[in-house]
């Protein structure tokens, strides 16, 4: 096992199952009845065919939170494609507003992606999990790769639209705005 594993997997209790084995179904029906979030990550479609799509674990628990999360979403033109952090980054123009004018896109050094997915997942369940405090019901909830990232460039869409004004790269920062080496360090203006 690699040291990334064991540190994202600390401290949990997990099981694997194939889907395709009967014994494997029954086990996830009976974890289903008293979970309260089932998160699943393959391709949009895969989990309904695999016959657990939200209507079906509903019946089992009306309380089930179910975390859908891909690279573009459950619907639309782009749901059968396949994504992982930097195809987010890139889809979305983040590797685009990093560096200087003329240079190649380029990814963030840590799949930042993947984490704000993770975070925006996180905020989903919790928020349904209050409303299922209040109504008792449960929730289907749709997070998505290119979705985060376009949470990154809200400031250059938004100028973009608005004003149809093209944000350029520029570097470590702008006029005065930057980065400057000093005899003992960085320091950032």
């Amino acid at each position: 096992l690699s040291v990334n594993f064991l540190n994202i997997n600390r401290s949990k209790r997990s099981i694997t199952l194939n889907l395709k084995d009967n014994d494997a179904t029954d086990i996830l029906k009976k974890l289903a009845t008293t979970a309260d979030v089932f998160i699943q990550n393959f391709r949009p479609g895969t989990i309904d065919d695999m016959g657990f799509s939200y209507e079906v674990l509903h019946k089992i628990n009306r309380k089930i939170i179910m975390v859908n999360v891909s690279a573009y979403g459950q619907y639309g033109p782009y749901r059968d494609r396949v994504g992982f952090d930097q195809v987010g980054q890139a889809i979305s123009g983040l590797m685009m507003s990093t560096g200087y004018e003329g240079m190649p896109p380029i990814r963030t050094a840590s799949p930042i992606v993947d984490r704000v997915t993770a975070l925006h997942a996180t905020i989903g369940a919790l928020a349904a999990l209050w409303e299922t405090l209040r109504s008792g019901e449960g929730q289907c909830l749709d997070l998505c790769l290119a979705d985060s990232g376009y949470t990154f460039m809200e400031i250059p869409i938004t100028h973009y639209k608005g004003a149809g004004e093209v944000t350029t790269r520029s570097g470590i920062g702008a006029a005065f705005i930057n980065t400057y080496q000093c005899k003992d360090g960085w320091v950032y203006l």
